[in-house]
């Protein structure tokens, strides 16, 4: 039984080169999560791995949840695409991307919803934002306690927390999305080197590991650099100072990169 939806009316392309940069490499880093995520490696590594009762169930959790994560950047984008031209660039300059996200999921499931589509999408959209938070919030406390050996669980979790409002306060939100995507697949990358470090080990080959590794790196790199020139033209001292911060490990992640290569010819 097929459920009736409203049909995309966005053209899929439109030009190379948008008024939010080259399509790449900005469509992966826009896209983030749903191209492929850093995020995702260190919750599976950091929370998962320490809630399953059985190593076996990791393939349907961690794999499934990167196809549901692929199925809800479809979903966005067909719901952009719902949204004629002339609605979409009158509702995003003013009312911006997430209600033009909410109208465009209440187009499409109009059928089945009516007008609560979307109040539906923005409580998605909301749920999804004060999870990520809190995700982000637990694993930032991991990582400042082992790598600072803190041993006090608040002040583990204070520094973030204030660093984060800090950035709110600044300003600057509204602009790092895209510098969000991009360490998102900076860890990603690191991610991928990391397993075909232990692919190597167990001589297994690594082209399905690698390979991506190192476009991810390149895509996330080159998606900062662009967005530092736009930063500095704008004199936004914290997201160039974070770009340039990013730059670095990702020149590092390269580096360390290069020896498992030196290992085995992929």
């Amino acid at each position: 039984m097929f459920l009736p939806i409203a049909s995309p009316e966005a053209p899929a392309f439109i030009a190379f080169n948008t008024k939010g940069g080259f399509l790449w490499p900005m469509l992966f880093v826009t896209v983030a999560c749903g191209a492929i995520s850093g995020f995702h490696s260190l919750v599976a590594a950091g929370t998962t791995s320490k809630q399953i009762s059985n190593e076996k169930y990791m393939p349907r959790i961690g794999y499934g949840a990167m196809l549901l994560e692929g199925l809800l950047a479809v979903i966005a984008l067909l719901s952009v695409a719902s949204l004629s031209g002339d609605n979409f660039s009158k509702l995003l300059k003013s009312s911006g991307a997430v209600n033009c996200f909410g109208q465009g999921y209440g187009n499409m499931v109009f059928p089945l919803l009516g007008s609560y589509g979307v109040a539906f999408a923005m409580l998605i959209l909301n749920a999804f934002i004060l999870t990520t938070l809190d995700t982000a919030t637990r694993i930032s406390r991991y990582v400042m306690t082992e790598v600072f050996n803190l041993k006090s669980k608040l002040i583990a979790t204070l520094i973030p927390v204030i660093l984060a409002g800090l950035l709110a306060l600044s300003g600057s939100w509204r602009a790092i999305w895209v510098i969000f995507g991009a360490s998102n697949q900076l860890i990603a990358a690191l991610s991928l080197i990391v397993v075909s470090g232990w692919l190597i080990k167990r001589e297994k080959p690594i082209r399905y590991t690698f390979i991506p590794a190192i476009f991810m790196l390149l895509t996330a790199l080159f998606a900062v650099i662009y967005k530092l020139n736009q930063f500095i033209r704008d004199r936004n001292i914290v997201l160039s100072i974070i770009s340039i911060m990013l730059i670095l490990l990702g020149i590092l992640v390269l580096w360390e990169g290069r020896f498992i290569f030196k290992k085995r010819v992929v």
